[in-house]
């Protein structure tokens, strides 16, 4: 972020470009407190990249917290639905060399963990009615391992 803009971009796109995994979520988050529109554009770009789900599902994320038009919200809502009853499972990530799933077109177990409360915190933050339904659905029709975080999420969200 203390590069000049142009640098930062070009960065941001070598880093996408590359597969950093490791680099996603917080390059990510970067570009969403950018809110320029070159970073905007670039998030739409990467929203839509083939093979590489973690990066399409963060960048998307992002353009939901956004508020940018587009299918953000519905596929946000389907990749929950399709999610919830998986069980979180957050642990230090090994590096890459290590891991024995090496695939850039599968989610990871912590992966998909990390992007699930990142989504149900993000539905909290929204505090729209379909959001607080999404969320209790997913605590009645869930994994019970996760009732725990999301009763939490939702008592932040009607805050």
């Amino acid at each position: 972020m203390e590069l000049p803009h142009d640098a930062f971009l070009n960065i941001a796109r070598a880093i996408f470009s590359h597969q950093q995994k490791e680099l996603v979520p917080l390059l990510v988050r970067l570009l969403e407190n950018e809110r320029s529109e070159e970073a905007i554009l670039l998030l739409r770009a990467e929203s839509e990249r083939l093979g590489s789900p973690l990066i399409r599902a963060y960048c998307q994320l992002a353009l939901f917290r956004l508020n940018e038009e587009g299918p953000y919200e519905k596929n946000l809502f389907e990749w929950i639905e399709k999610n919830r009853g998986n069980e979180l499972e957050v642990r230090p990530l090994l590096p890459r060399k290590v891991r024995s799933d090496k695939s850039p077109y599968t989610l990871t177990l912590e992966e998909r963990s990390e992007l699930l409360v990142e989504a149900f915190e993000a539905l909290a933050e929204s505090k729209k009615e379909e959001a607080l339904s999404a969320l209790l659905d997913a605590i009645a029709k869930g994994s019970p391992h996760n009732r725990c975080l999301l009763a939490g999420l939702l008592l932040r969200a009607v805050d």
